[in-house]
């Protein structure tokens, strides 16, 4: 299983955080939004772990790099998980299997408190 490299990482990152909603900069400044936006995600991460068997990055790698690393083809294909019933709740949120997946995987990569999951 091939895992994503360091610069589709990047570009991952830049397309997820205008479709996700998630500012760079909550991953690399201090305050009380931070704190929420981490908490955030660790509910998304165990949403991604009670509902999934692999990793939040071995399912993004599986699908197509092509499809993860420019805005409206991630659109696409939140948008076709959506019909296909791909659908994770979170809060009384439905969200993608693409979205919470993405969401973990910066979890996983860039949480500063780790211990908090």
């Amino acid at each position: 299983m091939r895992s994503l490299s360091r610069r589709d990482m990047l570009k991952l990152i830049t397309a997820s955080s205008t479709v996700l909603g998630l500012p760079l900069s909550h991953f690399t400044t201090t305050s009380s939004t931070n704190d929420q936006t981490l908490d955030e995600l660790v509910c998304v991460h165990r949403a991604w772990l009670k509902s999934e068997v692999k990793k939040a990055e071995d399912y993004l790698s599986s699908l197509p790099q092509s499809s993860l690393l420019h805005a409206s083809s991630l659109k696409k294909l939140i948008s076709k998980d959506f019909s296909q019933g791909h659908i994770i709740y979170v809060n009384g949120l439905m969200l993608s299997r693409t979205e919470v997946a993405i969401s973990s995987y910066y979890l996983e990569q860039f949480s500063k408190k780790p211990n908090k999951v």
